[in-house]
């Protein structure tokens, strides 16, 4: 009776189990749909800090496969400029941040997804960005154009909301992306974030396997019993860190296993 009652409860668990996966997937799949489908017609443009920000590396990688058209203003590649001259250490973080910021420009120029607006032949050390490209978004914006912008700066997120409401623009033309909802797409891609080193990645799996008991326990009396309840250990462990991350134990009986163990 009881063990009836354990597989009464065991079912409905891992029914509710399973509605939830389904409901997440659910969630998961729509959220991407709308994501891509904001891109649709669309003009871009990102934040001078987001190209030189790795965790916005899985942005890159979802733009790579659709058709979209980039612009990075002429002031904003000369900040990243700046910036690089003004790095004294090639290999320090910001170095090879800024260094990867123009690897990433570089890239998408080639593949006709990006355009400098306005780069001259010369470089301008006296540059504003902000100013710049709040009208410049504004203008496009009152011009009836998708515009997408992707950005962590607070005040300028601020400062662009301040002025559709000053001019009474259409806000559903423009829409402000930061890396909080761009984080789904490491699901997608089967990745979860490591709690100890904090990056994205997808994780790999060790199996062990030992019998619940020690010691074989067999008898003299010439039995056929070989067999043993056997314990199976699934860790998940970080690729970057080889941190566990969980782990998780079931059992079955092997009838075999200690006749296996004598050769």
């Amino acid at each position: 009776m009881i063990d009836i009652i354990r597989n009464i409860f065991s079912d409905s668990t891992n029914e509710t189990t399973k509605v939830e996966e389904d409901n997440a997937d659910e969630n998961l799949n729509r959220k991407k749909v709308t994501f891509f489908n904001s891109f649709k017609d669309s003009i871009l443009f990102i934040d001078s800090n987001i190209f030189m920000d790795k965790r916005f590396g899985i942005l890159f990688e979802f733009l790579e496969d659709i058709d979209i058209n980039i612009i990075v203003l002429k002031e904003q590649y000369q900040e990243l400029y700046n910036i690089k001259k003004n790095t004294t250490y090639r290999n320090s973080k910001k170095g090879k941040s800024v260094r990867n910021a123009f690897r990433i420009i570089d890239h998408f120029q080639e593949m006709n997804k990006l355009t400098i607006k306005g780069l001259d032949i010369e470089s301008d050390l006296s540059i504003h960005v902000n100013p710049v490209l709040i009208k410049e978004i504004i203008n496009l914006v009152t011009e009836s154009k998708k515009v997408i912008f992707f950005t962590e700066d607070f005040d300028l997120k601020i400062r662009l909301r301040e002025q559709l409401n000053q001019k009474n623009i259409n806000k559903n033309l423009l829409i402000v992306y930061s890396y909080k909802d761009i984080e789904f797409l490491h699901q997608i891609k089967g990745e979860i974030q490591c709690p100890n080193c904090k990056q994205y990645m997808v994780p790999y799996i060790e199996v062990e396997e030992y019998p619940k008991e020690e010691e074989p326990i067999l008898s003299y009396d010439f039995s056929d019993d070989y067999g043993a309840h056997i314990i199976k250990v699934t860790i998940q462990l970080c690729s970057k860190c080889h941190h566990e991350i969980s782990r998780s134990s079931t059992s079955y009986y092997d009838p075999d296993y200690y006749r296996h163990q004598e050769y």
